[in-house]
């Protein structure tokens, strides 16, 4: 190849761009209220703001208000079945992550009341836990105004979570409120971007007697 032939070749080829991609997304069923932050970083993780910013289930997600942090969206209904974020790159292409909402729905134990020294059962409406992921029961003694948090840690497949006699035993007699918060981190490709997320999805509150 002559020296004009690679120098042209050399002008032609365009830079690769090396992203990563991170967002985080909170549902609040109590509240209706769909939280999202996301931010797309350079290979020296350097925040990037590509033409025409975030996008978040198809609407522009807010400016960052200082260089560097995420872009933001928030808005007020139901929850979806997930969470889709996308934006052009310098080049024009289309780049889409998206994550699963996973609700928690119509939880519930065995037949009222509970007893703080019986074993007992937590059953849900919705998909099972997968590995990685995390369930935190948030209890609170509406006499007291004693939390008393249970985090579950899943490694496997589950329907259900049995708790023991010894861990009903952290609750104490009285009327408690439950809501549970699931947490999932995923990580995946956004068409050609590795990216990251985590989803929280918060429940609605229940009450609870315990004898």
């Amino acid at each position: 190849m002559s020296a004009a032939l690679l120098f042209t070749a050399c002008q032609s080829a365009q830079p690769v761009e090396k992203h990563s991609f991170h967002c985080y997304v909170r549902y609040i069923e109590d509240q209706a209220q769909l939280r999202a932050e996301a931010t797309l970083l350079d290979a020296d993780s350097a925040a990037v703001e590509p033409p025409g910013g975030l996008r978040f289930q198809g609407q522009v997600m807010s400016k960052p208000p200082v260089a560097g942090a995420g872009y933001r969206y928030q808005q007020n209904g139901a929850a979806g079945d997930k969470a889709l974020f996308g934006w052009t790159n310098s080049a024009g292409r289309q780049h889409e992550f998206a994550l699963p909402m996973l609700p928690v729905q119509d939880f519930g134990f065995g037949p009222p009341p509970l007893f703080h020294n019986r074993p007992d059962t937590l059953r849900w409406q919705g998909e099972p836990l997968t590995p990685g992921e995390t369930l935190v029961l948030m209890w609170e003694n509406k006499e007291t105004n004693q939390t008393k948090p249970m985090e579950i840690y899943s490694s496997s497949v589950q329907k259900e979570i049995v708790f023991p006699a010894a861990k009903m035993a952290e609750l104490t007699p009285g009327d408690w409120s439950l809501y549970l918060v699931r947490r999932k981190m995923v990580k995946g490709d956004a068409t050609g971007v590795p990216a990251t997320g985590i989803v929280e999805y918060y429940t609605r509150s229940q009450t609870f007697v315990v004898k």
